[in-house]
């Protein structure tokens, strides 16, 4: 690592020698090579990603990588010269994802995916400002797989119900709100895309919110709405949504409960007539 900060003029002769000196080195040390180094967006996600590959505990590359996708998230949009380069930067930014996903499935350990995504979203809107439709197409076609890997690292992450044991607590689904929260807020610079990735998240969170009893429903709704409500209005209006859905439940229910006890009490009172 020495020799190569000592000898980083080479590197303003042959840009070419910054990915030969890349692939020497360990992930812990790709940051501050590319601090003393000129390494551009591109490569430095390839090389990220070929160095995620070789190592498999998350807590070795958390701290790395976490520096490195923060710099990266810094620097993005200064360096999208071409469609082309934009096309291979947001390509290798959702490969990164994606194996870093793999790797993460846990609610404990959420915060690297989510940062990357927000990578892949600033790329995307950097990349796809002046694209022609031909690329767009491309373009899609690697957002959706970034959908998929998302949708799919969620379920895996947060396969429980929201509310365990049949009780109901702020700080028990407080994590997995927060990671809704920003999957729901996420823009691609693509208006179509960004609507279909909002209303497929919401649709999920629905979902699961649909399961359970329609109280804790209503609970969660009178707990989170006023926080969601300043910060999400999108999420706000599923919020609201369940709840009222909830409700109607309950008062269906009810009444179902009314009517049956009048019936029975009317069949009683006519048997002691007869």
């Amino acid at each position: 690592m020495k020799v190569m900060t000592d000898k980083t003029h080479l590197v303003e002769v042959d840009h070419l020698l910054v990915r030969s000196w890349m692939c020497l080195l360990e992930l812990e040390d790709l940051m501050s090579f590319i601090s003393v180094a000129h390494v551009d967006v591109l490569d430095t996600l390839q090389q990220l990603h070929f160095s995620l590959k070789s190592v498999t505990c998350y807590y070795t590359y958390k701290q790395p990588v976490t520096v490195i996708l923060s710099y990266l998230i810094e620097i993005t949009g200064q360096h999208f010269s071409d469609n082309r380069y934009g096309e291979c930067c947001l390509k290798t930014a959702v490969s990164v994802l994606g194996t870093i996903c793999k790797d993460t499935a846990d609610s404990d350990r959420c915060e690297l995916p989510l940062n990357c995504l927000h990578l892949v979203s600033l790329i995307a809107e950097t990349a796809g400002s002046s694209h022609p439709q031909s690329v767009k197409i491309k373009e899609n076609k690697v957002l959706e797989e970034t959908l998929r890997t998302m949708r799919d690292w969620r379920r895996k992450a947060f396969p429980n119900k929201l509310v365990h044991h049949g009780s109901y607590f702020t700080s028990k689904i407080e994590p997995e709100m927060k990671v809704w929260k920003r999957l729901v807020s996420v823009t691609f610079g693509n208006e179509e895309f960004t609507e279909r990735w909002r209303s497929t998240f919401l649709n999920d969170f629905e979902g699961k919110l649909k399961k359970e009893k329609p109280m804790h429903q209503i609970e969660i709704y009178c707990d989170k709405i006023e926080e969601v409500g300043k910060t999400s209005p999108y999420f706000c209006n599923s919020l609201e949504k369940c709840a009222l859905e909830a409700v109607t439940a309950i008062c269906q229910a009810r009444l179902s409960f009314f009517s049956d006890t009048v019936c029975t009490l009317n069949d009683n009172i006519y048997l002691k007539c007869v």
